[in-house]
């Protein structure tokens, strides 16, 4: 349950003493409120956006007003859906939602409608009524507008397939959308014709005049596309060959892309892990950590500042007082800060704490993500690399290594030991008895052992009673004499029947490197390396790493394994590039059974890569790398892009009887509908724009999508009004010659 606002509620009404106050950090109830506040205001402003274009294209405002009415309505029966399917209202689920997108099939039906309306002759006026004149024309725009919308609706298969946390993140935003879809259709099939036969009255208008129907900014539209639609049919074999440039262009923009399993959420806060000796003491770690509190404060960019160190009372963190989670709550304002990202901040905090000339190490991190890294390879790095096997002298010598290697590669913040599971070296005294004298003088192991414990962990001799609770008293060697090599050395142990000899006469007793902590995963043995990154992308620098790892050969028994969130995109990755491909085939399957030719199903499908070329050259020139809230985005323009493409070999088919030639036919079934191609591309891509410009809490998440999107249905739409009619023409006139 989303308990967030009833805790926001009951702090606000907390009565506290005077200099008490209490810290929002941003935990996650905190953090699912804030960013569903972004997602609800990038949808509140989509929908504006698009009644403001529906006004304005359609030129009529009843019409307009008709279709904006599929926008409530489809949501709430997705609100409805997802309080039946139990998924929450958050980031991700409704972070894909696009209002242009909804409104496409309504947009294309009411428009076909209101063009019919200024197209009837003065016969089918007489003796036609309108209800039969909207059912007339809808029946025959509905099949394509119906079957564009199955489509959107199927390319969100590849989502619903996934696995694992992929699964679990992107899942419910595939089912959300296709509610929305779902009930958008109905709502275009049952309502939409009704409202216009209800309240859009027929003009009086000349016979097969058009002019009265288009706008000031169609008729110029118009008029500028006309030339170029009847040169671009001309030149068929010139545009294919842009066109394979442009898909050269594009494989290679493509590449030069970087790749993360999600952006980075940016969580409003920072955490600094300070990882110190592993043998300090609690008094020097708190006055180590008081210290550098005390050193940062002054830094406006903070707020405030308070850190955990060890292991809470539940247990839940195995966390030693060496090490330390140092809470940095940061100044809201970011245009307050002398520094462009918090990367740079952490950057001037680290200098400013390693002045202090401790010895410590220092990692950044989020406090969510922190704990989401933690889940997934049991390290709060970016990437961690362990190295598996039995030998731990062998671990240590292979992580020297690697941290050696790793520290020339590009985006490298940081390479540590890992805080909570290092094979750390630590100065003990190590006692080995030497058993052939042990058997010699008779001393049991038994007796050996106790004679160790009992001095250097100490003997119970009796106990002190205070009230109710009871203290032990422990008799120990002194802190000065245990640290002492020859006094050990001299310790009495008691021989069987009398008298006693030295400990150092029975035993081996030097001073030695041990580790602190020994972690196991499914019993093995590891030890691991802690990866930050900063300003590069998660894959490229996981690339360059396994070339290093490639280059490192280990001992048989061993093994080095990288893990983080990237073996989550790469899951997903290796998942979708079987899915899409097979998800494309079954939709071109379908357009060969729907349009009954394989020619005319290809020539949609060009449409598919066009609008892939401009998701990709959007990502690139606004510096975005690849994830899967991107491939998000290219799903859902495939649909985008096959709506457009079906409408126009539609209007095609349903012309040919009546134009004496192919080319005639092409130049005016594209021209009449270069209106709701127009207004369906607009709407879709204006109604992501507050997403993709969107800088408050959880827009890392939509603006990648958003701008594959925007970029992709712009660039499709130009192409496709220029590309598809010289395919179509020129594929369909070399068919008609054989």
């Amino acid at each position: 349950r989303a308990v967030s606002s009833d805790v926001e509620v009951a702090l606000d009404e907390l009565k506290l003493p005077e200099g008490v106050q209490l810290t929002k950090l941003y935990s996650r109830g905190f953090l699912v409120n804030t960013t569903l506040k972004t997602v609800i205001k990038s949808l509140a402003e989509g929908a504006v956006l698009v009644i403001l274009v529906l006004l304005v294209l359609l030129g009529h405002f009843r019409a307009a007003m008709i279709v904006c009415v599929v926008i409530p309505l489809s949501m709430l029966g997705t609100t409805l859906g997802m309080r039946g399917l139990d998924i929450s209202g958050n980031l991700m689920s409704l972070g894909a939602i696009d209002f242009g997108l909804v409104v496409d099939g309504a947009v294309v039906l009411v428009e076909t409608l209101i063009a019919g309306f200024y197209s009837l002759s003065k016969e089918e006026r007489a003796r036609l009524t309108k209800d039969e004149i909207v059912f007339t024309k809808a029946r025959a725009v509905m099949r394509p507008v119906v079957f564009g919308l199955f489509l959107i609706m199927l390319v969100y298969l590849p989502i619903l397939l996934l696995q694992g946390i992929e699964g679990k993140m992107f899942r419910p935003m595939a089912y959300t959308v296709l509610l929305t879809l779902g009930w958008s259709m109905l709502f275009t099939i049952f309502l939409i014709p009704v409202l216009v036969a209800k309240f859009i009255r027929l003009p009086e208008v000349k016979e097969n005049d058009h002019s009265d129907h288009d706008t000031w900014i169609f008729r110029k539209l118009r008029g500028a596309y006309a030339p170029i639609l009847r040169y671009s049919l001309d030149i068929p074999k010139f545009l294919l060959a842009g066109g394979l440039v442009l898909l050269v262009l594009a494989t290679g923009t493509f590449l030069q892309l970087g790749a993360d399993f999600i952006p980075q959420l940016d969580e409003g806060d920072l955490v600094i892990n300070v990882t110190r000796n592993s043998r300090v003491s609690l008094e020097e770690a708190l006055r180590q950590q008081t210290s550098v509190e005390a050193a940062i404060r002054d830094f406006p960019e903070i707020d405030q500042v308070f850190s955990r160190l060890g292991t809470p009372e539940s247990a839940t963190d195995p966390m030693g007082v060496h090490l330390t989670d140092m809470f940095l709550i940061l100044n809201k304002d970011r245009e307050s800060w002398r520094f462009k990202s918090k990367d740079e901040l952490f950057m001037a905090l680290k200098s400013r704490i390693e002045g202090l000339g401790f010895e410590q190490e220092l990692s950044s991190t989020q406090p969510i993500e922190m704990r989401f890294n933690e889940m997934l390879e049991g390290s709060r790095a970016d990437v961690s690399l362990r190295v598996q096997g039995p030998e731990l002298a062998y671990l240590m010598e292979i992580m020297a290594l690697l941290e050696e290697k790793l520290g020339s590669v590009p985006g490298l913040e940081g390479v540590e030991l890992d805080p909570l599971t290092a094979l750390r070296k630590s100065r003990v005294i190590d006692v080995r008895p030497d058993f052939t004298k042990l058997a010699q003088l008779g001393i049991s192991l038994e007796e050996f052992n106790h004679t160790i414990v009992s001095f250097m962990r100490g003997t119970r001799v009796g106990g002190w009673v205070a009230g109710t609770r009871k203290y032990p008293i422990v008799i120990h060697l002194s802190e000065d004499f245990r640290h002492d090599l020859a006094n050990i050395r001299s310790l009495p142990v008691r021989l069987p029947e009398t008298g006693s000899v030295p400990l150092a006469s029975i035993a081996r007793i030097e001073l030695v490197d041990q580790v602190t902590t020994i972690a196991r995963n499914w019993g093995e043995r590891y030890a691991a390396l802690s990866l930050n990154i900063a300003n590069r992308d998660t894959m490229g620098f996981v690339n360059d790493v396994k070339k290093i790892v490639a280059e490192t050969p280990v001992k048989p028994g061993h093994r080095l394994h990288l893990g983080g969130q990237f073996n989550n995109l790469e899951r997903a990755k290796g998942r979708l590039l079987v899915i899409i491909p097979l998800t494309l085939l079954l939709i071109l399957f379908i357009l060969w059974r729907e349009f009954a030719s394989i020619k005319d199903a290809l020539i949609i499908f060009l449409c598919v890569p066009f609008a892939a070329f401009g998701g990709v050259f959007a990502l690139y020139l606004r510096d975005i790398h690849l994830s899967l809230s991107a491939a998000v985005g290219f799903i859902a323009l495939i649909g985008i892009a096959l709506l457009n493409g079906i409408v126009l070999l539609t209007i095609f088919r349903q012309l040919a009887p009546f134009h004496p030639t192919l080319r005639e036919t092409v130049i005016e079934g594209t021209l009449s509908r270069l209106r709701p191609v127009v207004m369906t591309a607009l709407v879709a891509s204006l109604g992501f724009i507050p997403m993709a410009l969107n800088t408050g809490l959880g827009s890392e998440v939509q603006r990648p999508l958003a701008t594959v999107v925007i970029g992709g249905i712009l660039f499709s739409t130009v192409l496709t009004l220029v590309f598809l009619p010289s395919m179509y023409l020129w594929l369909r006139s070399s068919s008609d010659r054989e």
